[in-house]
Formats: C-alpha cells, sequence, structure tokens
C-alpha cells in the first residue's frame, strides 16, 4: 500500500535500476494477473480479490495506515492475513501511536489479536533516527498457535515460576522445607 506519491511514481525506475521484476496492476488494469514468481506486483487495495489466499511472502504497508479510515484499515488487515502465507511477514513504517490524522483505531491491538504476532519493533526515536517505526509482524503458524493451548499443568507449573521469581527464589525454597517436614 502506498501514500507518498513522489515514492510511488518513482519505484519503477528504482525496482527496474536494481534488475527487480515490478509489475503493477495500474500499467495494464484489464490484463494484470498475480504472478506466482520472484518480484514485487503492486496492487490497488480495490483490487486485493486478485491475490490468491496463501500467495504472499511479504506485505509492505510504509506510512499508509494512519492515512486511512479505520474500516479500510480493519478491512486490509483482514486481506494481508487472508493473502499471507502461514508464517509471512506483514512489514509497517510509520509513525505508530504518535500521529493518527483520521483517527483512533490502534492497528497493533488488532493485529495482535487477529493472527499476527509482533516479531520485530525497532527502538529507536521515530524522526530523528528514521522517518517512521519500523515493525515486522508475522502470520502465525498453525503449530505456534497450537502451542499457546497450554495444559492446566503447564499453567500451575509457570505461575510456580513466575511467584518463585518474583520472591527471589524464595517460594521454591519454601515449598521445600514444607515437603521435608511433610
Amino acid at each position: 500500500m502506498d501514500a507518498i506519491v513522489n515514492s510511488y511514481c518513482l519505484q519503477h525506475l528504482y525496482y527496474n535500476g536494481l534488475g527487480v521484476p515490478f509489475a503493477d496492476y495500474i500499467d495494464a488494469p484489464s490484463t494484470f494477473t498475480f504472478q506466482h514468481k520472484p518480484g514485487i506486483q503492486h496492487i490497488p487495495t480495490w483490487r486485493s480479490d486478485l491475490v490468491p489466499d496463501g500467495s504472499v511472502d511479504l506485505v509492505m504497508c510504509v506510512q499508509v495506515l494512519p492515512e486511512l479510515n479505520s474500516r479500510l484499515v480493519r478491512h486490509m488487515l483482514g486481506e494481508f492475513h487472508r493473502v499471507l502465507k502461514p508464517g509471512g511477514a506483514l512489514y509497517i513504517r510509520d509513525h505508530a501511536y504518535t500521529w493518527k490524522p483520521t483517527d483512533t483505531f490502534n492497528v497493533e491491538q488488532h493485529l495482535g489479536t487477529n493472527g499476527f504476532d509482533l516479531e520485530f519493533r525497532a527502538h529507536i526515536i521515530n524522526d530523528v533516527e528514521l522517518h517512521g517505526i519500523p515493525r515486522i509482524w508475522r502470520k502465525a503458524l498453525p503449530e505456534v498457535i497450537a502451542s499457546r493451548t497450554r495444559t492446566w499443568k503447564q499453567k500451575l507449573d509457570q505461575a510456580v515460576v513466575d511467584v518463585d521469581t518474583l520472591t527471589g527464589g524464595g517460594f521454591k525454597r519454601t515449598l521445600k522445607k514444607l515437603k521435608g517436614k511433610a
């Protein structure tokens, strides 16, 4: 998705100069087809239906999501989830929470509750070190999602570890003392 006209207009030159195959729906809308081969394929939001389910390794949104209304953002995040392969990446770079001209929709919270895991968030000063904060979200693999369902024993074991950590190891020492007296 693009929101900045200059970079959008120049991307053909940039990618051609790098030798990266580039196809744009706008060049030939009536004959455009999604290609299953390496390269970049630029498709407008209103034609995301051209992209097959689970066919894309990476979706990039640079300086665009805050520009859109929450209804469209929700729709497109659903489309990104649909078209990404399991384990595929969603790269977002924008000003995150510091600038939202359209509304207060929380993209990160929505992604976290809709099948994406935050894999990377740059620890930088926005607009000083880089214009926007890069984040990489990963479409969760089914086995990763399944692994999050823990048994009661696993939950209890984790609770013991958590309490022991909070008490500086005192909880397990106390349990050992109690076991010794029994």
